[in-house]
């Protein structure tokens, strides 16, 4: 994330992202036609979350245990900002349940239906 927009704290979060030339991922994925990894912008989301976590149930290490529903509607490519926006949907003993989605140009581009962070035990 290179900026957040708007925070509700343990709620919600806006957040945006300048994905550049630059960025190394672009050497090696489809070099022709660069364009950010999927699981990149779902990691995008899953820090936001992260963060959203910690505020909520406390400090400590958050690791994705479950993702699922999710959808790429767009590539992103060198040049796009994405916004992000990740919401708790629902939180237990066991973790925090979210939902997010990017978009570029008020377009969307993914869609994460269900996240589940859980607190890391080593």
């Amino acid at each position: 994330m290179d900026r957040i927009i708007e925070w509700e704290p343990g709620l919600r979060a806006r957040g945006m992202k300048n994905v550049s030339h630059g960025e190394r991922w672009f050497m090696g994925h489809f070099p022709d036609m660069p364009v950010m990894p999927g699981m990149l912008l779902v990691e995008a989301i899953a820090r936001m979350g992260r963060v959203l976590a910690s505020e909520r149930a406390g400090d400590g290490v958050w690791k994705m245990a479950f993702l699922g529903d999710v959808r790429f509607f767009r590539p992103v490519c060198p040049g796009d900002q994405v916004v992000l926006d990740v919401e708790i949907t629902g939180a237990g003993e066991d973790g925090i349940v979210l939902e997010g989605s990017g978009t570029v140009n008020d377009e969307r581009a993914l869609q994460v239906g269900r996240m589940v962070l859980v607190p890391r035990e080593d």
